[in-house]
């Protein structure tokens, strides 16, 4: 039986491309308290189209079977505003008490006009969990 972590924290940068009304990057930082196989996580983001920078601070609840799955909720600042929310997937893998997660995020978000912007990025954590 694998070890589950228990009472987990892990945190750490991603990097993304993002699509939305344009394309873009989107750098973000995640932290995350897991028990057991779900999680609960705060992510800020930073999303630059070009004509177009946007801030995100999203929470989110997600549960580990077979892969990451995760849906959540947050706000959008910066040339638009307006709440949002998301479903996630990701792929995390690693050693000791680091991984990296491959995922994709898809944003829907109730700005000035409806937009989803879809976010295939990688995040790289370290852990307080030993793989």
């Amino acid at each position: 039986m694998p070890d589950l972590p228990c009472h987990d924290i892990a945190f750490g940068p991603g990097i993304a491309y993002w699509h939305g009304l344009k394309s873009g990057y989107a750098p973000t930082v995640d932290v995350a308290y897991t028990q057991s196989l779900f999680a609960v996580s705060l992510n800020l983001g930073y999303f630059q189209e070009p004509n177009r920078t946007l801030y995100a601070a999203r929470s989110e609840f997600s549960f580990w079977f077979l892969a990451n799955w995760g849906a959540g909720i947050g706000y959008v600042a910066g040339d638009d505003h307006g709440p949002t929310a998301h479903l996630f997937t990701g792929f995390p893998f690693g050693a000791e008490h680091y991984f990296i997660e491959p995922y994709y995020r898809a944003n829907i978000m109730f700005l000035s006009e409806f937009d989803v912007g879809h976010e295939l990025g990688l995040m790289a954590k370290y852990t307080t969990h030993n793989f």
